[in-house]
């Protein structure tokens, strides 16, 4: 990584961190992987986007922090549901909604730039208005500089183990997932107002869509490194 970075050739385009896997899995709290990562990053004033749902990564806001003053960086606290109980269901061993909103508050507090993704929304189980409502409400007293919503597809593999998932712990609702999710995603319909639904709360909130204020006038070529990490 430490070559790829000081390769002349390459631009210090955007690193986006997370979008596939959580840079922040448990095992990093003993192997520091990710922290080691950062400090590279930081070494070469790499701008980076850092998307995650774990509370460890306040173990690395001397990193950030310093990070910041540097060059652009963004992190992104991924939330599913205000409800507890769906939450555990669906991401069981993470930290809980409400940590994560004070994780938000806390990187703000250091003039870090904090984004929430809500995500997956998923049909009959997160989207309720009272849900979603409550969800927006409490986003809104962390103040971040934006919202990212979005709703959950399937692929194969994932959709046979989340029907499995589904026909466990919610039974009657089988056959609702398996009317929705023929394809990838859920039907036009449901998306269509699903994000009507979404913009209003995110507008009675004032809470922003996204705007990067990254720019990058070097380059404005995608890093191979987008993919990688």
């Amino acid at each position: 990584m430490r070559k790829e970075l000081s390769n002349p050739k390459w631009k210090k385009e955007l690193v986006n961190l997370g979008s596939i896997c959580d840079p922040y899995q448990p095992i990093k709290k003993k192997n520091q992987i990710t922290r080691e990562m950062l400090k590279e990053f930081s070494r070469y004033k790499v701008p980076l986007t850092i998307a995650t749902k774990s509370n460890l990564i306040s173990r690395d806001i001397d990193i950030i922090t310093e990070m910041s003053k540097e060059t652009y960086v963004d992190v992104v606290i991924s939330i599913s549901s205000i409800n507890d109980q769906i939450r555990k269901q669906i991401e069981p061993r993470t930290t809980s909604t409400q940590g994560r909103l004070k994780l938000a508050e806390e990187l703000s507090s250091f003039s870090i730039n904090v984004g929430i993704l809500l995500m997956p929304i998923i049909p009959f189980l997160n989207d309720s208005d009272e849900d979603l409502e409550e969800l927006f409400s409490e986003i809104s007293k962390v103040k971040p500089k934006y919202v990212i919503p979005g709703i959950m597809y399937l692929t194969s593999s994932p959709k046979k183990r989340f029907l499995e998932f589904i026909e466990m712990v919610h039974p009657k609702l089988l056959p609702n997932f398996k009317d929705y999710y023929k394809g990838r995603s859920p039907p036009k319909s449901y998306k269509d107002s699903i994000y009507k639904k979404l913009t209003k709360l995110r507008q009675k909130y004032n809470l922003h869509e996204y705007k990067s204020s990254y720019t990058n006038t070097s380059s404005t070529n995608q890093s191979k490194l987008d993919s990688w990490f």
